[in-house]
């Protein structure tokens, strides 16, 4: 087997079928976040296994794992059929998956059985924005704002109220959530978008430098700040952060154009020819996926659509992206153990070891022949340098997978490290 010095240097496969956002910075009405409200933490369901069975939905929405977390919410609602809990958070599990009408009728139920429930009125505002009845969206924010001391429902009536083309009364709801708790980040972000389309860059600035001193692992707030440093005339504070950003993010076709223009503003020429030419190239790439991310989102039933969209952002390296689309795929055909594997090494390619080692040996104790599977775990030991465990996945991955392409890779590439 490999030595140990050549371990980090082996990448794990992306093993694809054949067949195979949190609150937002702009206009989307639907700014919520993932977890309930805190005012929801302390509603206490009709029974200890029920409170258990929604508490283990939560957790398993917060890991996108959307196939399990449906299945707690369904014991949760078998354990108390006239408890709202279970209904409320499988409404959140449902909206995360993009299936809106579900979503809305999960809610509806927790409105029959508790109009004031903690959180209701806001998310039932996200499924008419979703719908397109913005009238009712607002009317939905208002009600959760007058029962709630939360940012998230004057969030949600901003987004609104700009797509109304109401922009006064769009920064004025945005003021409000940031108001109502000043270390509410998405207001923050809100507000540079907002500021930025008026042509007040400064404001734009303060508000972007805001959201990222809450959050300075965000990239989306660091490229803002770049961004704007350049609008504001000051390219050569904005060149670091772009770089942070692009580094990080290499497919990210804006941080480059704005750092190509801001070594254009330095009159460094050829490095921004360079840089902007990057640009158009990556943005040509990324239209595709857009493209994608569209279709995925008008049509969250299809399974093909959403296996399209992840295996795009996975060629792309947008990884996070990609597990959680999988993950949605995933909940249209949750016995499909190619994609468990998939998802498994895209686990272990973000550092997720502990999940990709458990959702393997899933996988593998369904089909104990699965050669991708063992090649893949192999990999995952590997890495993490337990040779024994590696030395036996691969063995079997090269036994069950002989003449296919990707464990022959495997083979091949350790080879040469012997």
């Amino acid at each position: 087997m490999c030595p140990v010095s050549s371990i980090r240097r082996i990448s794990f496969l992306i093993l694809l079928l054949v067949i195979v956002g949190g609150c937002g910075s702009g206009t989307d009405g639907n700014n919520k976040d993932s977890d309930p409200p805190e005012s929801l933490q302390n509603t206490i369901p009709v029974s200890p296994s029920a409170a258990r069975f929604v508490q283990l939905a939560r957790q398993a929405l917060a890991r996108q794992n959307y196939v399990q977390g449906l299945a707690f919410a369904d014991s949760a609602i078998t354990h108390a059929p006239f408890s709202p809990d279970g209904y409320f958070v499988q409404g959140l599990i449902y909206f995360e998956l993009g299936r809106i009408d579900e979503a809305g009728a999960s809610w509806r139920e927790v409105e029959r059985m508790q109009s004031d429930y903690p959180g209701l009125a806001h998310n039932l505002g996200n499924v008419a924005f979703q719908s397109r009845r913005y009238r009712e969206a607002l009317a939905f924010y208002t009600r959760e704002t007058e029962r709630s001391n939360d940012p998230n429902p004057w969030h949600g009536l901003g987004g609104t109220h700009e797509v109304l083309g109401n922009a006064a009364e769009a920064r004025e709801a945005y003021l409000q959530a940031v108001a109502v708790d000043p270390d509410y980040i998405p207001a923050y972000a809100a507000l540079t978008d907002w500021y930025e389309r008026e042509g007040d860059f400064s404001a734009a600035l303060a508000n972007a430098e805001k959201a990222f001193a809450l959050d300075t692992a965000n990239l989306a707030y660091r490229y803002k700040v770049g961004a704007l440093l350049r609008r504001v005339g000051e390219p050569a504070t904005a060149i670091p952060h772009l770089r942070a950003v692009l580094d990080a993010q290499p497919w990210n076709y804006r941080a480059a154009f704005s750092l190509g223009q801001s070594l254009r503003d330095l009159d460094r020429l050829d490095e921004a020819a360079t840089m902007l030419a990057r640009a158009d190239r990556l943005r040509a790439e990324q239209q595709d996926i857009a493209r994608y991310g569209r279709e995925a989102r008008t049509t969250p039933e299809s399974f093909q659509t959403q296996l399209i969209y992840a295996d795009a952002l996975r060629r792309s390296g947008r990884l996070a992206e990609a597990l959680k689309v999988y993950h949605v795929a995933l909940s249209l055909r949750p016995q499909n153990l190619a994609l468990q594997a998939n998802i498994a090494t895209l686990y272990a390619q973000t550092g997720r070891h502990a999940e990709a080692e458990t959702l393997f040996n899933k996988v593998l104790r369904i089909d104990s022949t699965h050669a991708e599977a063992w090649a893949n775990l192999g990999l995952l030991h590997l890495s993490t340098g337990q040779l024994v465990k590696a030395d036996t996945a691969l063995r079997r991955a090269f036994r069950y997978g002989e003449g296919n392409p990707a464990v022959e890779a495997v083979r091949e590439r350790l080879g040469q490290r012997r």
